[in-house]
């Protein structure tokens, strides 16, 4: 019997790691009526509102589909607008997705910071840069 290779056991933590901070970053979420996702979506519109649809799509890396389901459901609950311009449409926060994107933010960022608290600011540069390359390599 062999041992695991060195990439393996880094593949199992990372995988082990993510299912973590998903689950305990849902919690929030779910008491809002929101997933994941669909916060990833109301937080890029915050940052910069009336975002091509496509390009939302391609920078949360979903498909077309997805992303239309995504932004339909925001739509139905009064969290964004979609508007149409010529072959493109934008996407935009109402005042209501504001409200929720602005209630939900603070909680998440302190979530975040909380959960990478163990780590100093130089190895959090040096997670990122080692993170960076495995996504390069990656095809």
């Amino acid at each position: 019997m062999s041992s695991q290779s060195t990439s393996a056991i880094i593949w199992l933590r990372m995988i082990k790691i993510a299912q973590k901070i998903t689950r305990a970053a849902e919690e929030p979420l779910r008491e809002a009526n929101i997933t994941a996702p669909q916060m990833q979506i109301l937080a890029r519109l915050y940052r910069e509102n009336g975002q091509i649809q496509q390009t939302l799509a391609e920078n949360l890396h979903v498909t077309k589909g997805n992303i239309s389901q995504l932004i339909e459901k925001l739509e139905m609950n009064g969290l964004v607008d979609r508007r149409k311009e010529g072959r493109k449409t934008r996407v935009f926060l109402t005042e209501a997705g504001l409200k929720v994107i602005e209630q939900l933010l603070p909680s998440h960022d302190a979530f975040i910071e909380k959960n990478f608290s163990s780590l100093t600011e130089e190895e959090k540069t040096q997670l990122l840069f080692l993170l960076s390359k495995l996504d390069k390599g990656i095809n």
